[in-house]
């Protein structure tokens, strides 16, 4: 008895013996195939700031170049086009995109791969399709532009003013911060960055990231952090709104400052987040203190008398040193100077009530 398979046949032309798909063969099944629909296609909204793109799934873009834009518009041309699960589409541009136009549009064709059934050939299908856009401009952009900003950073140092290296290594860690921020979000920016007297404000605009500039410069610098929230209106949900002002101080002393520590002065070698590294009378073995040892010490710098001087010969565990000012002869302890101090050299002391230290190398006078 013969099997019911052996009976099979194409339904449109009777064909017998041949690969079926939903009961037609190969031919019939691409005859019977309609034109591609395409679904109503929204408009699409650039903005002509940064060239971000408000999708209809998701909203605003982060900014976009013009490769950008075709990739994300190659999309929105396959997804609003009916194919058949199994097919594989893409889409080409037909022509550049004339953005000088008031609404510009972008042609696409859009070609569709097919193989209901691995016995049948690939059915290729084609359609052109156009998407509508206009211009706006993106809700980053608009609250750039009206200066609209929700948290503040406040950046001073105790009991003194910044030096320009730290101003330097502060913009740019903050900077690295808020480019790595933006890939992720397009809303995170900052709006500015101001001078005040003896520091820096910088204004962004939420307080996720400015939170998180904080955190950068704290953990490279240290200081303390203080943050205050102020009311400054409600939603038409009767949410409040806040804007939060967080203030980074950082520490008085710095690489280069010279301290009274254990009754001897200390020349501050590195700072970090942790504390402090000295030597003693500059040339000590380098030592860390912690910021809550030392947060209350005052540079000594403005206080320091210097005296430049000439090493005239070495003793058993002296030199012998001319001031080159008055010509007077004195020693000074060999552990004292660095272990390159030679016969010859001229050196820098400094002299704070009691205390004599080494404070520099002096280079030698060009003729």
């Amino acid at each position: 008895m013969n099997k019911k398979e052996n009976y099979a046949f194409c339904l449109q032309c009777g064909k017998q013996g041949a690969p079926l798909f939903e009961g037609l063969c190969a031919e019939c099944y691409q005859k019977s195939l309609h034109e591609l629909k395409i679904k109503n296609i929204p408009t699409i909204t650039i903005c002509t700031t940064c060239g971000a793109l408000r999708l209809p799934s998701s909203g605003w873009t982060r900014p976009l170049k013009y490769e950008e834009i075709i990739m994300e518009l190659q999309l929105i041309a396959q997804t609003f086009i009916d194919v058949p699960p199994t097919a594989m589409t893409n889409a080409e541009l037909v022509e550049e995109i004339d953005f000088s136009e008031a609404r510009p549009r972008a042609k696409f064709l859009v070609t569709v791969e097919d193989q209901p059934i691995s016995q049948f050939p690939i059915i290729k299908q084609s359609a052109e399709v156009s998407i509508p856009m206009d211009k706006g401009i993106c809700d980053t952009c608009s609250n750039i532009k009206n200066q609209v900003y929700k948290s503040t950073l406040q950046l001073r140092a105790d009991r003194r003013k910044l030096t320009q290296k730290e101003e330097d290594m502060v913009v740019n860690i903050i900077q690295t911060i808020v480019r790595e921020a933006t890939r992720e979000a397009h809303e995170s920016y900052l709006l500015q960055i101001k001078e005040v007297r003896g520091g820096l404000d910088f204004f962004f605009s939420d307080r996720y990231i400015a939170t998180l500039a904080a955190q950068a410069v704290l953990h490279k610098l240290g200081g303390s952090f203080k943050e205050t929230f102020k009311l400054v209106g409600e939603e038409k949900d009767g949410t409040k709104k806040y804007k939060n002002t967080i203030v980074i101080r950082l520490p008085l002393l710095q690489v280069g400052d010279w301290i009274i520590l254990n009754d001897q002065p200390h020349l501050v070698i590195k700072k970090d987040r942790l504390g402090i590294i000295t030597r003693e009378k500059g040339v000590g073995k380098a030592k860390r203190y912690e910021w809550g040892k030392v947060k209350e010490i005052n540079p000594i710098n403005s206080q320091i008398v210097s005296k430049d001087v000439l090493i005239v010969s070495k003793m058993s565990d002296s030199f012998l040193v001319m001031d080159n000012n008055n010509y007077e002869t004195f020693e000074i302890r060999i552990k004292d100077l660095p272990i390159q101090a030679e016969e010859g050299m001229s050196v820098k002391l400094g002299y704070f009530e009691d205390h004599v230290f080494f404070m520099d190398f002096l280079k030698e006078e060009t003729l």
